[in-house]
């Protein structure tokens, strides 16, 4: 398990009134498809940082400069600022008010782009790349927002009221990339680049439904194949959850995901750093039940639920929410918000230990 360096609740310290956010165009430094295309370009972001006084994030490395005979400078730290969060797509003031605490906490403390961790439109998804929800759900709320949103897809997504199965109403999600300068899915299932990190935006569904045998194919390549720092895999359904779902191969109190739970096994516990996930409407960090993985739910972007479950965690909050994450080099430090905006809690460790 990670070596714990911080570990702290906090409350009510949410920074109010701040000016809405600039940042990024869509795409990030390199996108990969299930079906090997790239896409994608820059990563500027936000440099009103938190770590240190070099203001720097978004991935940005500066060599260590030669001190003219004398000492060398300390290097610089590369810095990676994002915000996580999931089924938001409600279109109402519960997912506003998320939105407004983004922007608050983005102003403050820098994002490059967000993760966006499915059911993005409730409750059966879109039916075209012209559909109104794309307006009123997501650039609507997100309207001040300036970076790039990278999305995977939820069980709504595919419609039958989260039961369904109709990839139409996800090929509209993937060609609406080509329409937004904010929202990115170059695919059911992906790689993207961020500057120090690698994301790797799974199609969940499609494994719970054991219809990804391409994928499966696609993804271990795809992550052994990534040279950067850190690897980060999104999803929607979780392998690990004290929420009503719960855990795979268990789901819902019975065997559902017992395919998913078999392909996280074998391929994602210890081989990619962190797995964000949402379906449960909650803010849960659980302890690994894998060596080297970091399991988080970021499902409360419009939505709540409780958290009844036995697996033990670090934190977990029935309460709307999103996390913000910062990565300084080899650090990870992810800190959950309210509605609000206040910090409910935050950890850090450090990979490889």
């Amino acid at each position: 398990m990670h070596a714990i360096l911080t570990l702290a609740l906090l409350a009510a310290c949410g920074e109010q009134g701040l000016a809405p956010v600039a940042g990024a165009p869509r795409g990030g430094d390199d996108a990969t498809t299930g079906g090997g295309t790239t896409s994608g370009s820059g990563d500027d972001g936000i440099t009103d940082g938190t770590t240190g006084d070099n203001g720097d994030s978004g991935g940005t490395s500066t060599e260590d400069g030669s001190g003219g005979g004398g000492d060398q400078p300390a290097p610089v730290p590369t810095i990676t600022r994002f915000v996580a969060l999931g089924d938001a797509g409600t279109g109402d003031e519960k997912q506003l008010r998320v939105a407004r605490a983004i922007e608050q906490v983005c102003a403050a403390k820098g994002c490059d782009f967000a993760v966006y961790l499915g059911d993005n439109f409730y409750s059966d998804g879109v039916t075209s790349v012209d559909d109104q929800k794309f307006e009123d759900v997501f650039e609507t709320p997100y309207a001040a927002l300036g970076f790039t949103f990278h999305v995977v897809l939820g069980n709504h997504d595919y419609g039958g009221n989260g039961g369904g199965w109709d990839p139409a109403r996800t090929d509209a999600q993937v060609a609406y990339t080509d329409h937004s300068q904010k929202w990115s899915m170059p695919d059911q299932y992906y790689s993207v680049t961020e500057g120090q990190v690698t994301l790797f935006g799974l199609d969940t569904n499609a494994l719970a439904w054991e219809r990804g045998a391409d994928q499966q194919a696609w993804f271990p390549g795809a992550r052994d194949a990534a040279r950067t720092r850190w690897k980060i895999a999104l999803g929607h359904q979780t392998f690990v959850s004290n929420g009503p779902h719960g855990n795979a191969g268990s789901w819902d109190g019975g065997n559902g995901g017992s395919g998913f739970r078999d392909f996280f096994q074998s391929e994602v516990c210890g081989k990619v750093d962190v797995y964000f996930g949402g379906h449960d409407h909650s803010l849960q960090w659980l302890e690994s039940p894998c060596a080297g993985t970091e399991f988080i739910v970021s499902g409360a972007a419009g939505k709540t639920s409780g958290t009844d479950g036995s697996n033990a965690s670090w934190f977990e909050s029935g309460q709307l929410g999103f996390m913000w994450v910062e990565l300084v080099d080899d650090q990870f430090t992810g800190v959950f918000h309210d509605e609000n905006g206040n910090e409910l809690y935050r950890r850090s460790f450090t990979r490889g230990t």
